[in-house]
């Protein structure tokens, strides 16, 4: 009994279909690359009802069909599945699936074609495995990129953590003008500057922007910064930080005591800086209120 193939095209995104075994060709090599085979499938112009017959008559390919790549997943015969109904229209760009679990079902009389569906069945729920499983991959690199970060903020082990203190300084982050104005002046004494630069020294980051972003975290409040831009303008600023101590001093010098960005240049700072403030309203709910506004 010809069978059926759930095949995945690596040149074609990593496409899935069924498609019946016979037009899956035989490896050149015992260790073809990857376990990756050739096949033939039928032209473009030939799609939707056309195809799915094609399939499940198990029509041998013509020298005039395409020859692909393909990696086999799995090998099925018509009697392990479900019976279905119906298959797309003619015209259409593929099957369109069921979500439905198979289930074993009594041999079909012979001679009878089977239904389109037990193929649009499997292939469905290939497709579903395969988007569970790129979320899943997403979800690991995220995780990955945040475990990054943290080992980058362990700059220095717990043993060689310098000693300083912020003693005088308004609580950060800060959450208004005043206690801006009162900070620059607290950054007036030596050594607070380097206490600050210090404090600001332990963040780390994949990046100029990710370094920064963490250090105006410590300094700022998302509330507070909506109303802060780089210049002091702006329809909702209400103070800047443009040539201020804490400016040069603590941010400038903070990014730049993280280590690996010793030689971060103040322009690219300063562009982080602006995307920061810009983007603080988004932080707070913005650009979610946003979305909800233009449904």
């Amino acid at each position: 009994m010809t069978k059926f193939a759930v095949v995945l095209f690596p040149d074609e995104e990593d496409c899935i279909d069924v498609i019946s075994s016979s037009w899956v060709l035989p490896s050149m090599t015992p260790d073809q690359k990857g376990g990756e085979k050739i096949c033939r499938y039928p032209p473009h112009s030939i799609r939707g009802a056309k195809l799915a017959k094609l399939v499940i008559s198990h029509v041998q390919p013509s020298s005039t069909w395409l020859v692909c790549s393909c990696r086999v997943l799995c090998e099925f015969a018509i009697n392990q599945a479900k019976s279905p109904q119906h298959f797309e229209s003619e015209g259409g760009g593929g099957f369109v699936l069921e979500t439905n679990q198979l289930t074993p079902e009594p041999p079909m009389p012979s001679g009878e074609l089977p239904s389109a569906e037990t193929i649009i069945t499997l292939l469905k729920e290939y497709q579903a495995k395969n988007e569970l499983f790129a979320g899943f991959q997403e979800a690991v690199i995220d995780r990955l990129i945040h475990i990054s970060h943290k080992l980058k903020s362990l700059n220095l082990g717990p043993s060689s953590t310098p000693n300083f203190s912020l003693e005088g300084a308004p609580p950060l982050p800060l959450t208004c003008k005043e206690d801006l104005h009162a900070l620059n002046i607290w950054l007036l004494l030596g050594k607070n500057q380097e206490s600050m630069v210090t404090f600001l020294s332990l963040h780390g980051g994949d990046s100029v922007s990710s370094v920064t972003a963490s250090v105006m975290k410590e300094i700022f409040t998302n509330q507070f910064a909506i109303t802060v831009s780089y210049t002091g303008k702006g329809g909702k600023a209400v103070c800047g930080i443009k040539g201020s101590l804490l400016h040069k001093i603590a941010i400038i010098r903070g990014v730049r005591s993280n280590r690996g960005y010793e030689n971060s240049t103040e322009f690219e700072i300063k562009e982080a800086i602006k995307n920061w403030l810009r983007n603080a309203g988004d932080r707070c709910g913005g650009r979610e209120a946003r979305r909800h506004h233009n449904v």
